[in-house]
């Protein structure tokens, strides 16, 4: 599941997974939020907590996510991904490589950290 935090910083969105993650998740709540946030702003930065394990990702929940990326790829201004997994951190930071805009991991301890980081980008 897909939630929408709603204490960050003006311009950033917010979202939490926790549970399974599914295609319908991103139909529904990451899709129209993101456009949302671009109707008023020209790029986004997105405060991404995951409470959920890579496991909890359907495969079609994975390629929703890289169809949005894409789509919106010249939007992407940063994305700060709070997660305690290793793999996930690293991987955020991997992919920071190819994809335009600024990725970095933090652990859940420094969400306050990851605010910051997300909105002064």
């Amino acid at each position: 599941m897909i939630s929408v935090i709603t204490d960050v910083p003006s311009k950033v969105i917010g979202f939490r997974t926790s549970g399974e993650v599914k295609k319908e998740d991103y139909k529904n709540v990451v899709l129209p939020e993101l456009n949302k946030h671009l109707e008023d702003h020209d790029k986004v930065s997105v405060l991404w907590v995951m409470d959920t394990d890579a496991d909890n990702y359907t495969l079609s929940s994975m390629f929703e996510d890289l169809k949005a990326s894409i789509t919106n790829l010249s939007n992407w201004k940063s994305v700060a991904i709070v997660s305690d997994q290793e793999f996930l951190k690293g991987a955020a930071e991997a992919i920071g490589f190819i994809l335009p805009g600024d990725i970095k991991g933090f652990k859940h301890a420094e969400l306050e950290q990851a605010k910051q980081w997300v909105s002064k980008q």
